[in-house]
C-alpha cells in the first residue's frame, strides 16, 4: 500500500492510497486503490490482509476491505500531532511518538475503537526527544533518545500490568560521550538480539549531511532480559559509517524477525537522498545490505 495524491490514476489530486499485489507474470502492478476523500494518510502500517492503519493529522484511521470494497473507520477521533504509531505483537496497544518531540502516548484496543490510556511524560528529563520506539512484546514498550545527557543517549524499558492504564520504568542503558544511542531500535524476539542505530541530526528533520550513523548489536544480560549492564558490551554491524536511522521508517519482515529495511535521514542539501538499507540474521551473523541509494521521501 502507498499513499498517493492521487489514488487510482486521478487526473487531479484526490488523495488516498493505491494497492500493489505482485504476479508473476506482471512484476508489481496497481490493482485498487481507496479515496480518502477529505483525509490525508500520512504514515500507513497493515494490520491485517484486510485492513490498514494510517495517521491522517490529527485522526487515526482504519480502512477496512469488505465485500462491497473498502471503508473508512475512525479509531482515534485526535491523537494529537504523533506522525509515528507503533503497534505492540497482538495489536492491542499502540504508541504514538513524534521525533523531536520527547512524550510517548499510549492507546487501548476497544470494540471498535482505541482510547487513551497513558502517557509517558518527558521520560528523558528536560524535554529530550524520544527518537526511537519498539514493542518487544505485549506489555513492555522500549524508547530511546539519543541527545539524553551530552548525547550519550538512553534507552529505557517501560511496562504496563493493567492493560495500558498505567506503565512503569524497568530498564535502562545509558551510551558514551556523542554515542548518540538510540537513534534506532530493532528487537529480535526469537533471539533477544536488540540493534541499536546511532546518529543524529540537529537540523532537522529527517535531514542529516554527515555519515556519523552505526549498527551495534546488543545481547541481554540484565534482570530484566533486555539490556546490559553496559553500553559497550555490543557488536558492531556496519563495515562503514551510514546517514544516522530514521526511525519510524523501519518495517520488519511479517514472516521472520531475522530480517527487516530502514532508512536513513537524508542530505540537508541537493539531492537529499536518503539511503534504504536491509538487515539479515544468518549463520555469520547480522549482514548489512545497501537496498537503494538515493531515495526521496
Amino acid at each position: 500500500a502507498s499513499v498517493s495524491y492521487r489514488h487510482g490514476g486521478a487526473g487531479s489530486n484526490d488523495t488516498g492510497l493505491d494497492i500493489y499485489t505482485s504476479s508473476s507474470a506482471n512484476g508489481w502492478e496497481r490493482t485498487e486503490s481507496i479515496d480518502a476523500g477529505s483525509d490525508f494518510p500520512e504514515y500507513i502500517r497493515w494490520y491485517n490482509d484486510n485492513e490498514i492503519f494510517c495517521i491522517a493529522g490529527s485522526k487515526f484511521l482504519s480502512f477496512q476491505s469488505g465485500s462491497s470494497g473498502w471503508s473508512t473507520v475512525t479509531k482515534i477521533g485526535n491523537h494529537g500531532s504523533s506522525n509515528a504509531f507503533y503497534m505492540s505483537p497482538d495489536k492491542t496497544l499502540i504508541a504514538f511518538s513524534s521525533p523531536q518531540y520527547p512524550d510517548v502516548d499510549i492507546y487501548y484496543s476497544g470494540s471498535t475503537a482505541y482510547s487513551f490510556g497513558y502517557r509517558i511524560n518527558d521520560p528523558f528529563g528536560s524535554n529530550v526527544d524520544t527518537e526511537a520506539v519498539t514493542w518487544l512484546n505485549n506489555t513492555d514498550l522500549m524508547i530511546a533518545a539519543p541527545t539524553f545527557s551530552t548525547n550519550k543517549g538512553r534507552i529505557e524499558v517501560w511496562r504496563t500490568s493493567d492493560g495500558g492504564d498505567n506503565f512503569s520504568e524497568i530498564d535502562q542503558l545509558n551510551g558514551n560521550t556523542n554515542d548518540y544511542l538510540g537513534a534506532m531500535l530493532y528487537y529480535q524476539t526469537s533471539s533477544g538480539n536488540l540493534i541499536v542505530g546511532t546518529g543524529y541530526s540537529n537540523t532537522g528533520q529527517p535531514n542529516l549531511s554527515a555519515e556519523n550513523g552505526k549498527l551495534f548489536l546488543y545481547q541481554s544480560s540484565s534482570a530484566a532480559g533486555y539490556l546490559p549492564a553496559s553500553y559497550g558490551t555490543r557488536t558492531e554491524i556496519t563495515t562503514s559509517n551510514i546517514r544516522a536511522p530514521y526511525s519510524p521508517y523501519l518495517a520488519p519482515d511479517p514472516n521472520s524477525d531475522g530480517r527487516f529495511i530502514f532508512q536513513t535521514k537524508g542530505h540537508t542539501s541537493s539531492p537529499f537522498g536518503a539511503t534504504l538499507i536491509a538487515l539479515e540474521s544468518g549463520s555469520s551473523g547480522w549482514k548489512q545490505t545497501t537496498v537503494d541509494t538515493p531515495v526521496y521521501t
